[in-house]
């Protein structure tokens, strides 16, 4: 009998896969053969609440059990564990050995080494250690292979909180011992030290011998956060996310899985690794939308980082200077734990923020303002960051003669023209296409590029200011070693100006960064996202937080064709608490999230007329439940990509769960087939 939660392989299809022992059937349901256990791993173990956990993933989320146990157990190689061939020398001296013998005798005595590093050493006395070893002078072990534990607390050199970091600090401490075990949200200003409160709570967990995840939105900004914790805590943590190796994975893997004590720092698959004895998890920069999984199995990191805690009673705390509305709720109405931070490291002053109008403006890309202050910044030796949150150099290829746009083959989308490869891309499937001056359909007619990307700016301030060091960063340029070489220059001032899409944005902390300037800002209200307001808010006030970190007060410009917009107002004044009452009022109005719950239903198919038949059949099985409200279908935002047509149905209910009780109630699952895929997409954030 092999106990629950048992891990194992069979076959399937030829090849052999992961699972779990769910439960014992005495006589299968069903007319199919019952495959053998090929391998069984005894020790390795998913336990009640790791199960637990698994069943809600894959309930609330509305996958299937085996993909949601596929997040758990990607694959066999990382769970497999790694063995060294372990080389020992007796004590014991021998006279007649050869001058080679005895070095290769003396420098195993001292210390067993690896075959691998034997070989490292000794590059051609293969035949010196066989004869060693005939004569049992030397023999081999099978040694497991382990991440060694890297934690010694006595090399902590945390930094000293202020005041304000301590009050903080100890109310955090007071939560976390609360009888009711709520998440536990850190509400701190851009620049309030809030990464140095929670440093310090990961010094409690660790000396309890207890294990803790650090959950970080995106891999760029780690290697900064690596850095910092390394110069307070004296060692690295471990790291995951798709960057590292299998051979390393591996070893974070089972050393988990052992209950080593340990600090693990990952992306938002992370959540997933086997722990078994986790004390706290931190979710820094909660509000990002990347901890939303949208390809494959689609899941929201931080919403199930919340109910691991809830099943596993431990603590959670989430971070952010602009908390997604809803954390925001979750507090107001006393659900979490809310601690605050109302100033910034040392009572720096928040960025001054001006609001550039460009309805007179001659120049189109950069305003007399930002060329102005950006010059007085060279002048005064200090940093200066732009903005611009598009990809490319031009959105738009369009002919002058015949209005054609240049357009993906295989989706609904306008080619970007990226200046640097010279080539068109499309940002829904990747396709390149080579660029040609000539048009297409007309034969005649030259091609304008109309918009503004990342690399269009680029080139104007390169022009504007040609004797400055500028640098650009975006997605499109992130090799890891480079970027993490580019992150060192800004920090050590070697970069005049910073020229970089919203990933510039993220916890970065750029010490001699005076002034943040916003290209384009209209532009990020084309869209149909009911989010948007919101999201602009954060990343405005997320950008503006880079500026200004140290004595001196920052400044922030932001270049508009509409400077009477509302949302500049609230941005403008810094008034974070009455933009999200006023926008909480009008999501409650209009039953939106976090007051009511959404599924969006993408049905998708490369044939338009079988694709349109499934989503009619999809919304009147909706319609026959009182308590959902179902919208669609319509052709999406995109409606075609990668040769597939795609509609979209929108549901709403006003109470959790009641969504995913009637898909498995009505087992809409059932209507997936080869020809047409449906994509159900709980608590969605993009409805394109």
């Amino acid at each position: 009998m092999i106990a629950k939660g048992v891990i194992v392989t069979v076959s399937l299809r030829k090849k052999f896969v992961l699972g779990i022992i769910i439960k014992e059937v005495k006589k299968p349901l069903g007319n199919f053969k019952v495959k053998e256990i090929h391998k069984e791993y005894r020790n390795k173990k998913l336990g009640n609440n790791l199960r637990n956990f698994l069943n809600w993933v894959s309930y609330y989320n509305y996958i299937n059990l085996g993909s949601a146990l596929k997040l758990f157990l990607p694959n066999q190689n990382i769970i497999e564990e790694t063995y060294n061939i372990v080389l020992y020398a007796k004590k014991e001296s021998s006279k007649d050995l050869s001058l080679r013998q005895k070095k290769i005798l003396d420098y195993l005595s001292k210390k067993p080494k690896t075959k691998k590093e034997f070989i490292l050493k000794f590059n051609n006395k293969a035949a010196e250690l066989r004869t060693l070893m005939k004569r049992k002078l030397i023999f081999e072990r099978n040694q497991l292979e382990e991440i060694k534990n890297p934690i010694d607390l006595s090399l902590l050199n945390l930094k000293k909180l202020t005041l304000n970091q301590e009050r903080a600090y100890i109310d955090i401490k007071k939560r976390i011992y609360h009888k009711e075990k709520k998440p536990i949200f850190l509400d701190g200003v851009t620049g309030s030290g809030k990464t140095e409160i929670y440093f310090k709570l990961i010094k409690e967990f660790l000396e309890k011998k207890k294990q803790v995840l650090v959950l970080l939105p995106e891999i760029a900004l780690s290697e900064q956060w690596l850095e910092r914790f390394k110069s307070c805590f004296g060692f690295y943590p471990l790291v995951w996310n798709s960057k590292v190796k299998i051979s390393q994975k591996r070893k974070v893997w089972n050393a988990v899985m052992r209950q080593k004590t340990l600090i693990v720092v990952g992306a938002r698959s992370s959540l997933f690794l086997p722990f078994l004895n986790i004390g706290l998890v931190v979710i820094d920069e909660e509000n990002d939308q990347s901890y939303k999984q949208e390809d494959g199995v689609i899941y929201n990191a931080r919403d199930m980082a919340i109910l691991k805690s809830k099943i596993e009673k431990t603590s959670i705390l989430l971070v952010s200077a602009t908390p997604s509305l809803e954390t925001f709720k979750n507090c107001k109405e006393e659900k979490y734990h809310w601690v605050k931070i109302k100033s910034r490291f040392k009572d720096t002053a928040k960025p001054k923020i001006q609001v550039v109008d460009m309805k007179n403006s001659t120049k189109s890309l950069i305003s007399k303002e930002f060329e102005i202050q950006i010059k007085d910044n060279l002048n005064n030796k200090k940093q200066s960051l732009i903005l611009i949150n598009r990809r490319g150099y031009a959105p738009v290829t369009l002919c002058i003669k015949c209005g054609k746009k240049r357009k993906c083959k295989y989706c609904d989308s306008s080619l970007v023209y990226h200046k640097e490869i010279d080539l068109l891309m499309c940002h829904q499937c990747g396709k390149k296409e080579v660029y040609e001056s000539i048009c297409n359909s007309c034969n005649n007619g030259k091609f304008i590029f109309v918009g503004t990307g990342l690399e269009r700016v680029y080139e104007e301030v390169i022009r504007l200011f040609p004797k400055a060091k500028i640098i650009k960063l975006s997605s499109d340029y992130m090799n890891k070693e480079i970027f993490f070489k580019t992150l060192k220059k800004i920090e050590n001032s070697k970069i005049d100006i910073i020229v970089g899409t919203q990933i510039i944005s993220k916890g970065f902390d750029f010490g001699n960064l005076k002034s943040v300037f916003i290209v384009d800002f209209d532009i990020w209200f084309n869209n149909a996202d009911i989010r948007t307001n919101e999201k602009v808010f954060q990343l405005t006030q997320q950008v503006a937080g880079r500026a200004g970190r140290r004595d001196e007060e920052g400044e922030v410009f932001i270049q508009t064709f509409d400077p009477n917009n509302k949302l500049l107002d609230y941005i403008a004044k810094n008034e974070r608490d009455l933009f999200y009452y006023k926008e909480l009022k009008i999501r409650s109005k209009n039953l939106l999230p976090p007051y009511a719950k959404l599924l969006s239903v993408t049905i998708s198919s490369k044939d338009l007329n079988l694709a349109e038949i499934k989503a009619k059949n999809i919304r009147s099985l909706f319609l026959a439940s009182k308590d959902l409200q179902v919208y669609g279908p319509i052709p999406a935002q995109i409606y075609y990509i990668k040769n597939n047509y795609r509609l979209k149905l929108l549901v709403k209910a006003r109470n959790s769960l009641i969504i995913q009780k009637y898909l498995l109630e009505k087992n809409f699952s059932s209507h997936i087939n080869a020809k047409v895929k449906i994509k159900f997409d709980v608590d969605p954030y993009n409805l394109y």
